[in-house]
C-alpha cells in the first residue's frame, strides 16, 4: 500500500511539473508572438484619369514584407470618395475619414459602415488615443477631436500656421505628434498654436502621408511611410536624435494613411516651442540681431528675404506666445505696444526649416 501511495504522489508530481512546462512553454510563445507582432494597417488609394477612385486597406508588418489585404466598408454619403486617413481605436474598431471630413466607423462584422458625422473641414490626418477619443486635422490647420461616446465634434484650436499638416497624427510615448510638409511637429494638445516643429525634412520628404508608432514592450519606435511617384517607403523614425532613419522596406501602393494598436497616449500633453532656448542663435551666413532694450518697437535686422520667412514671433518665457508679427508688412520695425516690461524671445522661422532666436528686453 505504502508503495502504490509513493508511487501515485510520484505520478502526480510528474503531472504537476508537465503542466508547469506547459504553461511556460505557452507563455514563451504568447511572449513571442507580442514581441515580434509588428502589424499596423495603412490605406490607400489608386487614382487614375477618368475613373473615381479606388480605396483599399492592408495589414502589414514592420518584420516582413508580408501583406494581406483587408475588408474595409466604403463611404456611403458620398460615393467614391477617397479615405485620406484611418485610425484603430482601443477596442480594435476602424475608422476612416475622406478628404471632404466625412467620419465613418466600421462595423463589427467589417462589412459595413457606420456614418459619424462631419469635420466640416478638409481632413488629410487621423489618429484615435487610447481613451475615448479621435483627433483630426487638415489643410485648414484645425486640431479637431471627436467623442467616441457622445458623438461630439469640437475645435480644440489652430496650430502654428507655418506648419501644413501633411497627413497623418500618430502618438508616441503619451505625445501627439503631425506629419507635415516640413518634416514632424510635437502638437501642443492644450494650446496648438504652441506646437513645437521636431524634425525638420528637405523637399525628397514632402510627401509624409503616413505616421504610426509601435510598442515593444519596454520602449516604443515611430514610423513615417512617404510618397514617391507610385510607390511608399517606410522609414523608423530617431526619436531622440530629432532624425529619419534609412529606409526599412518599398511597398507598391500609395500609401495616405497607417494605423496601430498603440497604447502610450494623452488627451492633454503639451511642448515648448523650440524657439525658446536659452542660447540666441548664431550663424555667420545670416544676419539677424535686434536692437536692445526695446520700448513699442522692436527694430530687427536680416538679410534673409521676406518671402523666405514663414514666421516672425515673440514668446514671453514661459513659452507663451505673446504676438505673431507674420502679418505685419514692415518686419524691421516690429510693434510690441502693449507689451510688459520683461525679458523675452524672438523667434523667426524659414520656409526651410531654419529657427533664429533672439533674447529681447523690453521696458516701459
Amino acid at each position: 500500500m505504502k508503495l502504490y501511495l509513493t508511487f501515485t504522489r510520484l505520478i502526480l508530481t510528474m503531472i504537476i511539473k508537465i503542466n508547469i512546462l506547459k504553461s511556460l512553454f505557452l507563455g514563451i510563445i504568447l511572449l513571442s508572438i507580442k514581441t515580434y507582432s509588428q502589424k499596423f494597417y495603412v490605406n490607400t488609394i489608386n487614382i487614375y484619369p477618368g475613373i473615381p477612385p479606388s480605396n483599399s486597406v492592408y495589414k502589414l508588418d514592420i518584420s516582413s514584407p508580408s501583406e494581406t489585404s483587408e475588408n474595409f466598408c466604403l463611404p456611403t454619403v458620398t460615393a467614391n470618395e477617397a479615405y485620406t486617413d484611418i485610425a484603430i481605436d482601443k477596442d480594435g474598431y476602424f475608422y476612416y475619414v475622406t478628404s471632404s471630413g466625412l467620419l465613418y466607423k466600421q462595423n463589427e462584422t467589417r462589412d459595413g459602415c457606420e456614418f459619424l458625422g462631419d469635420f466640416s473641414s478638409n481632413i488629410n490626418s487621423l489618429t484615435a488615443d487610447s481613451g475615448n477619443y479621435l483627433y483630426a486635422t487638415g489643410s485648414l490647420g484645425i486640431l479637431y477631436r471627436y467623442d467616441m461616446t457622445s458623438g461630439v465634434f469640437s475645435a480644440i484650436g489652430n496650430i502654428p500656421a507655418d506648419q501644413i499638416p501633411g497627413g497623418d497624427l500618430f502618438f508616441y510615448e503619451n505625445r501627439l505628434f503631425l506629419t507635415t510638409t516640413g518634416g514632424i511637429m510635437e502638437v501642443n494638445m492644450v494650446n496648438p498654436l504652441q506646437s513645437c516643429p521636431f524634425i525638420s525634412l528637405g523637399i525628397q520628404y514632402s510627401s509624409l502621408y503616413a505616421g504610426f508608432s509601435i510598442n515593444y514592450g519596454t520602449y516604443s519606435k515611430a514610423y513615417v511611410i512617404n510618397n514617391v511617384s507610385q510607390n511608399s517607403v517606410l522609414y523608423e523614425l530617431d526619436m531622440v536624435n530629432h532624425q529619419i532613419g534609412s529606409p526599412i522596406r518599398t511597398y507598391n501602393h500609395r500609401i495616405y494613411g497607417a494605423t496601430s494598436s498603440y497604447s502610450l497616449t494623452s488627451s492633454n500633453s503639451e511642448c515648448t516651442p523650440t524657439a525658446l532656448n536659452t542660447q540666441e542663435t548664431r550663424k555667420k551666413s545670416i544676419e539677424f540681431s535686434v536692437v536692445n532694450p526695446s520700448k513699442n518697437i522692436i527694430i530687427c535686422k536680416t538679410d534673409i528675404e521676406r518671402k523666405q520667412i514663414a514666421s516672425i514671433r515673440l514668446y514671453d518665457n514661459t513659452g507663451r506666445l505673446v504676438r505673431d508679427f507674420i502679418h505685419q508688412n514692415n518686419l524691421e520695425h516690429l510693434d510690441i505696444s502693449g507689451v510688459s516690461a520683461g525679458t523675452y524671445l524672438l523667434s523667426m522661422t524659414t520656409k526651410k526649416g531654419e529657427t533664429y532666436t533672439k533674447k529681447i528686453i523690453v521696458v516701459m
